[in-house]
């Protein structure tokens, strides 16, 4: 039974294979087609990145720093009893030069004067907001 399906099998391939060689071809032929456009692209692709390279151009990191493109990026600075140097912190933050930047620090219950140094070095002030209260928690002083 398995010398008849070789056979067979044998058969059809001799009867096809010149349609077998054509496909062998011409996927060789577009194999090597395909890598011929991506080799005459390496020049090309050289040439630009010299040119428009902003390795040496600081000038051009500069203009994609400060365009539209840039995304805006949240700094969230966890502060749990850091009298002692959240004040620089945040300040080394706001000095960034990133175009829309937004600096949240959490003070988690701190049991020194962490908040007291940062409303006395940034004039902070008691807001108010509307919040949906999802958890039960203890009051928040």
């Amino acid at each position: 039974m398995m010398e008849n399906a070789s056979i067979v099998a044998t058969e059809f391939f001799n009867q096809h294979r010149l349609f077998f060689d054509t496909m062998v071809w011409l996927v060789i032929c577009v194999t090597l087609a395909q890598n011929l456009i991506y080799l005459l692209q390496l020049p090309a692709a050289w040439w630009a990145l010299r040119r428009y390279s902003s390795v040496n151009d600081m000038e051009s990191a500069w203009q994609t720093l400060l365009s539209e493109t840039t995304i805006p990026v949240t700094v969230i600075v966890p502060a749990h009893n850091e009298e002692a140097v959240i004040v620089e912190s945040v300040r080394c933050l706001l000095a960034l030069q990133y175009p829309e930047i937004e600096i949240i620090v959490v003070n988690d219950g701190s049991s020194d004067a962490t908040l007291a140094a940062l409303c006395a070095a940034y004039d902070l002030a008691v807001i108010s907001r509307a919040y949906d209260e999802a958890l039960q928690h203890e009051p928040i002083n």
